[in-house]
């Protein structure tokens, strides 16, 4: 029997299983290639053996662009402070176009952390957790910038302050104005800085809304202590259907166990809505407002299948994948093709 004889017998799945599989191993191959340019540059071991240029070298060996050489070279340069991240490059371990997403936040103190993700995550899981590094950093520094800057101006005057709040129709929506507060002497006892005009605008409250806010401040009312109030009953209320639903969910699995029934595999109705109530329509994670499209486990559903709302959480698909790359049998089922 012949090759092609041989492949007309195989099924749809089995055909796929192979080019699947081949795929895997040329790209695995190719990678592993690349790991060693910067050697075959070094050398100039592509002038030695009659190549004009190391791109010629890589093109007819591998078939490798250009553009993957210089890529491959470059970041071997700036992966060299960073060891763990330049072994896995070198060796072909990691694909470069996932190393190359975490250059640019490579450090000594990170480096064990990102090559232990590189190996687990998709490019758009990785990416997902460069934009979530960043956004940290990003955050730490805007609070750090701000405490530094409202020390400065804790000389601003308490009338100016108020000048400056009766007209704030006449200032650009993009100045953020200071907030200070006083005691019973005039001295300052609190500062921080009032959002943006615009900050109010995003908001879309109804004309109705605006009004009643507009009518409780003039009465007297507090606004932020009202609305810090509102929000604190809105948590307290969560918590609590939470702890509600928590014990429902554990009655009814104690009483599946003891019938001899398998643990439901799906989320109740009630408790998507609850996560709902509490999260919105967007991911979980601070920063990201991206859609959830994945309930998440933060405990492994296999040792606790009860749904406990107080340990689900939406996710979108890319913090999905990070919240399982701790999970060794990620990678194990990635590459089980490659040894079956």
């Amino acid at each position: 029997m012949n090759s092609n004889e041989h492949f007309a017998t195989l099924t749809d799945d089995e055909l796929l299983e192979r080019c699947e599989k081949s795929g895997l191993q040329t790209r695995l191959w190719r990678q592993r290639f690349l790991g060693l340019l910067p050697e075959v540059a070094r050398r100039k071991l592509y002038f030695k053996k009659g190549f004009s240029s190391i791109t010629e070298f890589a093109c007819t060996l591998a078939g490798v662009s250009q553009q993957q050489v210089h890529e491959v070279l470059d970041l071997e340069r700036k992966l060299k402070e960073t060891p763990a991240l330049h072994q896995l490059l070198i060796e072909g371990r990691v694909s470069h176009h996932k190393l190359v997403r975490v250059a640019s936040i490579a450090k000594k103190e990170n480096e064990e952390f990102l090559s232990s993700q590189v190996k687990l995550l998709s490019k758009r899981g990785i990416d997902a957790l460069v934009r979530d590094i960043k956004y940290d950093l990003a955050t730490k520094t805007e609070i750090q910038q701000e405490s530094s800057h409202n020390i400065q101006l804790l000389d601003v005057q308490k009338a100016t302050f108020n000048n400056e709040i009766e007209t704030k129709q006449t200032l650009e929506i993009d100045q953020p104005q200071l907030i200070i507060e006083t005691d019973s002497n005039g001295s300052a006892v609190k500062i921080g800085s009032m959002p943006n005009l615009q900050d109010f605008i995003h908001l879309n409250l109804t004309s109705d809304t605006v009004t009643k806010l507009k009518n409780l401040r003039a009465k007297g009312f507090d606004l932020n202590e009202l609305i810090t109030e509102l929000l604190e009953l809105r948590e307290k209320n969560i918590a609590e259907e939470k702890q509600k639903i928590s014990r429902q969910q554990r009655k009814k699995e104690s009483e599946r166990k003891e019938e001899g029934r398998s643990p439901a595999r799906s989320i109740p109705q009630n408790i998507k809505k609850l996560l709902k109530k509490e999260y919105g329509t967007k991911c979980a994670k601070e920063g990201c407002n991206k859609p959830a499209e994945h309930i998440h486990h933060t405990r492994r559903q296999a040792l606790d299948p009860s749904h406990d709302p107080n340990y689900l959480a939406p996710l979108c698909k890319e913090h999905h994948e990070i919240a399982h790359a701790i999970d060794l049998n990620v990678q194990k089922n990635k590459w089980k093709i490659l040894t079956s």
